[in-house]
């Protein structure tokens, strides 16, 4: 009887479901630029599954409208991109900037043996607002804010100060529940 509904578990649930639990594929893009990664349509999913649910305004659409999170990532991730790094055996990092707009920029960081992510943005605008300087945005759903791992922010720091960015603002989406997301400044 068991293996009866072993086999029609795999048979209503392809393999493919069962990938997302195993992050292991990420490693092999080590070396690669962050456009191979985001070509994949197995890591668009994936980001998917990785960035919390959360919409505003951050200057990337017309007439001031609320872009998602995801489509924001997306868009600066699938610029011209940086190549991605395992700063450790366990942790990978991947960066890029928006097509035709290179002051706006991603950062993902990823802790594969804990299956944990963390999404960065550079942008200029929040919810309208025009900023002199670059802004970061942190999210998770992986972490809160205030226990966002060192390692992650500390290649955070390191791609910033790479790339000469010293953000006038940072602001982290807290995700006290998924209903009710807000964002604070660090």
């Amino acid at each position: 009887m068991k293996k009866y509904f072993i086999l029609c578990l795999v048979a209503l649930f392809p393999f493919s479901a069962f990938a997302s639990d195993d992050w292991t594929w990420l490693r092999s893009y080590k070396g690669k630029s962050t456009n191979q990664l985001m070509l994949d349509k197995k890591f668009k999913n994936f980001l998917n599954n990785q960035i919390p649910i959360f919409s505003a305004d951050f200057g990337m659409a017309r007439n001031n409208k609320k872009t998602s999170l995801v489509e924001v990532t997306e868009l600066t991730l699938g610029g011209p991109p940086d190549l991605i790094t395992l700063p450790t055996e366990t942790t990978l990092t991947a960066a890029a900037c928006r097509e035709h707009s290179c002051e706006e920029k991603a950062f993902f960081w990823a802790n594969l043996g804990e299956k944990k992510s963390v999404i960065a943005i550079v942008h200029h605008i929040f919810q309208g607002k025009f900023a002199e300087g670059p802004q970061l945005f942190l999210a998770s759903r992986s972490y809160e804010c205030k226990d966002l791992p060192k390692e992650a922010l500390k290649q955070l720091s390191l791609w910033l100060k790479s790339k000469n960015i010293s953000p006038k603002m940072s602001r982290c989406l807290h995700l006290q529940s998924l209903t009710e997301p807000y964002v604070r400044s660090l």
